[in-house]
């Protein structure tokens, strides 16, 4: 019995020594896991991790790993000289710090201009958390198995990996575009610290149209694609649009914006407004009333065929709105009472300030009839059309789309 005493004296003066270095118990000893997942998104898509207690989200400019102790590695001989040209995306190089951590990046220069590394986004980022202890949404680090892994964020949008293994895949959004984070988990019972590493990234359009196409399949991801770009363009829902990752946000607005302002410049060149008068605030007047237009037409796919290579047909049911019918009736009647109004007028002889007033009274009187008639927008009767379609490269043609655009505002018919 003096034995056991004199052990369970020594275990308890052990205990008392480790409390007393460490400030805790055995116990607390991940008291800083949950510390840096209380301060993040529990989302995996969120792109946010702790590291040191910083947080981290992707996708970040450089200068947030370099503004808290990181830099790039030493190995590399011209530092100080790394530019690069705009819209390009660097190759693989590491960062270091002083604890001998390392990650690895590529940066994208998103600018019009030749800029230093530092200036630029972080494209890609691979972590191996063997050399830097990372602490992930839901407290996820290197210590978690993949059932801890999929209990957290559920199952991803793409699994591989080889048996013992996971690859888990998560996509999400951001102003740049698509992105992904991928987590690479041992699965077995001898691995001490089964998360081994993480790669976040941008994709490109070109490996996210892919993956819709994979994933959805040919015919799905085909309508799909259609109905997406048609809100985009036409209702101003880029939901769906970015989904396909065609482009950032931004640049679904102008595409919407574009269109709009396409549809405006037909508007005023039917009620014939001439081209001096047409002010900022007559075209942003017009470009309302287009909105509002645009947001009647309506579409349908009514089938798509495509063979083993990815091409083939869609057939799409549209709907081309009726308002330059709608307007016709006011437009007749106010630019009869215009005339009328100015029958003794000799237009030949008028002075400059008097041509320049009817000029304005016109524009006016034309601009109304738009804006008292865009509630009442329509469509007409349904338009068939079959496209050829290549899903190798972004579904339809620039020709195809362009007609799209003709047949659902009704210009053909108003070039007739």
């Amino acid at each position: 019995m003096k034995k056991v005493r004199m052990m369970m004296c020594l275990i308890t003066v052990l205990a008392l020594s480790f409390v007393g270095c460490s400030g805790g118990s055995l116990f607390e000893s991940t008291k800083w896991i949950d510390e840096s997942a209380a301060k993040i998104s529990a989302d995996i898509t969120s792109g946010q991790f702790v590291i040191d207690g910083v947080i981290y989200q992707f996708p970040m400019p450089l200068s947030d790993w370099l503004d808290n102790g990181w830099h790039v590695s030493n190995s590399y001989d011209n530092t100080d000289e790394f530019r690069l040209d705009p819209y390009y995306t660097s190759t693989d190089f590491e960062l270091c710090n002083e604890d001998g951590d390392y990650v690895r990046v590529s940066v994208y220069n998103d600018s019009d201009e030749a800029v230093p590394v530092e200036e630029c986004i972080v494209y890609s980022l691979y972590m191996s958390t063997m050399e830097v202890d990372v602490v992930f949404p839901q407290g996820m680090t290197k210590r978690n198995k993949p059932a801890d892994i999929l209990a957290a964020y559920g199952e991803p949008d793409a699994k591989g990996g080889k048996s013992g293994f996971l690859e888990a895949g998560y996509y999400f959004h951001d102003e740049l575009g698509q992105c992904y984070v991928e987590l690479n988990v041992y699965d077995n019972d001898y691995t001490i610290d089964p998360f081994t590493s993480v790669s976040f990234g941008i994709l490109s359009a070109e490996e996210y149209w892919d993956y819709m196409v994979t994933q959805k399949g040919a015919e799905e991801a085909a309508e799909f694609y259609f109905d997406a770009a048609m809100k985009a363009s036409f209702y101003a829902d880029f939901e769906a649009y970015r989904e396909m990752s065609k482009d950032s946000l931004e640049g679904a607005k102008v595409l919407y914006n574009e269109n709009a302002e396409y549809f405006a410049d037909w508007l005023l060149y039917y009620v014939d407004i001439n081209e001096e008068y047409i002010t900022t605030d007559v075209k942003n007047r017009a470009v309302t009333v287009a909105k509002r237009v645009l947001s009647e037409i309506k579409w349908d796919v009514k089938s798509v065929d495509v063979n083993a290579t990815k091409e083939g047909t869609m057939t799409v049911t549209l709907y081309p709105t009726d308002f330059f019918y709608v307007i016709n009736e006011d437009l007749f009647a106010a630019s009869d009472a215009f005339v009328t109004k100015y029958s003794d007028v000799d237009f030949a002889n008028v002075s400059y300030e008097e041509y320049d007033a009817l000029q304005k009274e016109y524009t006016e009187m034309m601009v109304a009839v738009l804006e008292k008639n865009a509630a009442s927008a329509g469509t007409l009767e349904a338009v068939e059309r079959t496209y050829e379609v290549d899903l190798e490269d972004y579904l339809l043609s620039d020709a195809a789309w362009e007609d799209v655009t003709a047949v659902s505002l009704d210009l053909l018919a108003e070039e007739e």
